[in-house]
């Protein structure tokens, strides 16, 4: 089942999660015919990290403190603002604030933009369109946006770093491990959850790596695939990487479920847990997600669902 961006955000914000997704991505920045802005508030986090990662840091953004629980790098400065919740930023605040520059993720501006115009000038950057290449039009966006914010030069470093980061990451994960399919699964509650497809962020950052994903099913519009557990026993010959449900929230463990303690992969042992990330993210948190990635398939994290099995 495809989720719309509302359900995924419903989703995300339910397990302690927030946020997604210049102009659209190949599109060219405009021209700067004023003094680039200095002052910028971001209602998007994968927008955020471009900046941070631009050397352009903003002064406000949403959910600041989720975004430290769930992407964490790159740091945010101690000092940022916060505009409330994503789906519902604080309109007077960010009015109080005078900022120079207003930017959005994908589809914000559909909803609050004549809101947001008449508070300052607004930018929105797409990363996630639908068409599988998330992975190229967050590199176009970090150009776009370094543009947009007068530090056009750079660009080309941040994007050279994070793609160093993926393909080192890369490079630690041998041949042998490349011989079986991934597939990465988020938990949403013990029976369900969303399962990276072909169109997302962790699709083209495990093509880069050299990995093979074993969901084959349609791509959706933002990536992942809402299914049932039950459903994972059809791809009985992989490494399946998934991240838990916060068990704080829920006193929940996989290793109270018996349908997952049945799957083949985690029978086999092949089944490996990763910690939070944003999983609407752009560079920077594609080239961490790589190294979560290689630490679970090289047993450099504590991932192994082995020992946890005697919960069930």
């Amino acid at each position: 089942m495809s989720l719309s961006r509302r359900q995924m955000l419903r989703g995300v914000a339910a397990f302690g999660g927030m946020a997604l997704g210049g102009p659209a991505a190949g599109a060219a920045a405009p021209r700067l015919a004023t003094p680039a802005p200095r002052r910028i508030a971001v209602l998007d986090w994968a927008m955020a990290e471009t900046a941070v990662a631009l050397g352009r840091p903003p002064v406000a953004m949403v959910e600041p403190g989720r975004y430290r629980d769930r992407a964490q790098d790159p740091d945010l400065p101690g000092d940022v603002i916060d505009l409330g919740l994503m789906t519902q930023p604080d309109l007077e605040r960010l009015l109080l604030l005078r900022p120079d520059l207003i930017v959005t993720g994908h589809g914000q501006a559909e909803t609050i933009g004549p809101a947001l115009a008449r508070i300052a000038p607004v930018w929105e950057g797409s990363i996630y369109t639908g068409d599988g290449a998330p992975l190229d039009a967050a590199c176009q966006v970090t150009r776009d946006l370094g543009e947009r914010l007068g530090r056009a030069e750079a660009a080309e470093p941040a994007i050279a770093r994070a793609l160093a980061r993926i393909d080192a990451a890369a490079a630690r994960v041998g041949e042998g491990l490349r011989r079986l399919p991934v597939a990465v699964f988020i938990f949403q509650d013990p029976r369900h959850g969303w399962i990276a497809d072909r169109n997302g962020f962790i699709a083209a950052v495990m093509a880069r790596m050299g990995l093979t994903p074993a969901w084959t099913g349609p791509g959706s519009f933002w990536g992942y695939t809402a299914i049932g557990i039950d459903r994972l026993a059809a791809l009985p010959d992989c490494r399946l990487i998934y991240a838990d449900l916060p068990v704080t929230e829920t006193g929940w463990t996989t290793g109270a479920s018996t349908i997952w303690q049945a799957l083949p992969p985690v029978a086999a042992g092949r089944a490996r847990r990763i910690g939070p990330f944003w999983y609407f993210g752009a560079l920077p948190t594609m080239a961490r997600f790589a190294d979560q990635l290689a630490d679970a398939l090289t047993g450099a994290s504590d991932a192994s669902d082995a020992g946890r099995r005697e919960a069930g």
